[in-house]
């Protein structure tokens, strides 16, 4: 399915070390497999971008969170 293969390219981004965050990596693999499922290239190019968006702004969003919960350390004098 389409989800099975978001995951798929998110795995693949994340073992290609030799990219910064899987770019290029997790686009290839979603365009070439989305496109064989008889998806035209611009639905494919333009979910794939909207994909990668979405989620780099959660990882984004989740970082800033986080920060709400850390105490920063305590320096002595």
């Amino acid at each position: 399915t389409i989800t099975g293969l978001f995951y798929a390219g998110a795995i693949l981004g994340t073992l290609a070390i030799f990219t910064p965050a899987g770019l290029g990596v997790r686009e290839g693999f979603l365009f070439v497999t989305l496109s064989a499922l008889a998806l035209t290239a611009p639905v494919v190019i333009v979910g794939t971008l909207l994909h990668r968006l979405v989620s780099t702004l959660v990882e984004v969003a989740s970082s800033f969170s986080a920060l709400a919960f850390v105490k920063p350390p305590k320096r002595p004098l």
